[in-house]
């Protein structure tokens, strides 16, 4: 496809649409209208006037809705005349869900997260994660916003421990030297670290290890009154619950309904714990995914993770998706009972947790949650 300019696609599309096409479509606006724009990496599909779609709705192509053909373009970003035609979630195929909405919207979401979704080795998906899905410029240099602080580190490198702390820099008492992990939003001993759920980037985050450590598999929430562990971000624990800072709490509630919605039937929801981690939470996370849409770091962040394991998570290509299938049907979705051990985690944690022992390591203090009986000795 030859080199052609984000703008005049638009002009274009706008064009070819008929005037009902665009009052249909004003009374269906996108929460993307005024998005970010992201460069498309990977296979393409085409629709109208030759625009590529997202990668993976290549099957709804002929069907494709372009509603948001007229989007304006976020004041302060500049557009580059030679790249893709694409920005974030403008092309997601309303037509192919406009009809639908609850559990059939739900399984219509969970067969598009699926799509084309190669499982890959986890040290591959942490290699990516750092090398180039969570590799951003700030200020000319190259590295890695750590999630739950919204610290920058400097690298380049595709291993976390590449990746120290620079002495306290995210202001919470606890200088992480060893780097940063790999956090699973959705905590992997809850799948028992199968892949491809354990590999899956949509659900991993780059995070300092002792943030990571104190959240283990605590539910997110938002904390009250005076926490026993917070940064100078706004990332905090308190009551056995974990709270992102509101930088990152758009990108971990599209994380956590990806995750639901794309493995549901593996039963990774286990039910000593489904009420107060997910059912409990789920009008929370809709809140939070309204409330802080993508940014054209997250968007180009899912460009990069398609191309990296072939599927995308659909939440942030269309937010508005998590709506139209509301609490109800994520809440009803099926529990099917697992084969094998229960995973290594205890329901009475949640309320252990949240009482902190304070452990000296050198001149920082270092907080750990102390672990039940059932639970000591387990690790995340």
């Amino acid at each position: 496809m030859p080199s052609v300019s984000r703008r005049s696609c638009l002009c274009a599309l706008a064009l070819s649409l008929p005037a009902s096409a665009w009052s249909q479509r004003l009374e269906l606006p996108s929460p993307l209208a005024f998005g970010p724009v992201a460069p498309l990496v990977g296979a393409q599909a085409f629709g109208p006037a030759g625009v590529p779609a997202p990668l993976g709705l290549q099957a709804f192509a002929p069907s494709i809705d372009l509603f948001a053909a007229a989007l304006a373009v976020r004041p302060g970003l500049e557009l580059d005349a030679a790249a893709p035609a694409r920005w974030g979630g403008s092309l997601l195929p309303r037509a192919a869900f406009s009809d639908e909405e609850g559990a059939a919207l739900l399984a219509r979401v969970q067969k598009l997260a699926m799509q084309g979704h190669v499982a890959r080795s986890y040290n591959a998906a942490k290699a990516h994660m750092f090398k180039a899905a969570d590799h951003v410029i700030r200020d000319g240099r190259s590295g890695i916003v750590e999630v739950y602080s919204q610290t920058f580190v400097p690298g380049s490198s595709g291993e976390g421990s590449e990746y120290p702390e620079n002495g306290d820099e995210n202001g919470d008492g606890w200088p992480d030297r060893e780097g940063l992990n790999a956090e699973h939003v959705w905590p992997q001993s809850f799948f028992s670290k199968r892949l491809p759920m354990r590999s899956d980037l949509h659900n991993l985050l780059p995070t300092f290890i002792h943030p990571n450590s104190l959240r283990g598999h605590l539910p997110f929430g938002e904390v009250q009154g005076r926490p026993e562990y917070a940064n100078r971000a706004g990332g905090k624990l308190g009551g056995g619950i974990f709270e992102p800072p509101d930088p990152a709490k758009g990108r971990v509630a599209r994380a956590m309904l990806y995750f639901h919605a794309r493995y549901r039937d593996a039963a990774v929801r286990q039910a000593p714990y489904s009420e107060d981690f997910w059912n409990n939470r789920i009008e929370l996370f809709l809140k939070w995914n309204r409330e802080h849409l993508p940014t054209a770091e997250e968007l180009r962040r899912n460009d990069l993770v398609a191309e990296f394991q072939g599927n995308r998570n659909p939440f942030i290509d269309e937010p508005s998706l998590a709506d139209r299938i509301g609490a109800q049907a994520f809440r009803a979705a099926p529990r099917l009972r697992r084969k094998g051990p229960a995973p290594a985690f205890d329901p009475e944690s949640f309320a252990e947790s949240a009482r902190m022992v304070p452990i000296r390591g050198g001149k920082a203090k270092h907080w750990r949650p102390r672990a039940t009986p059932r639970a000591r000795g387990r690790r995340r």
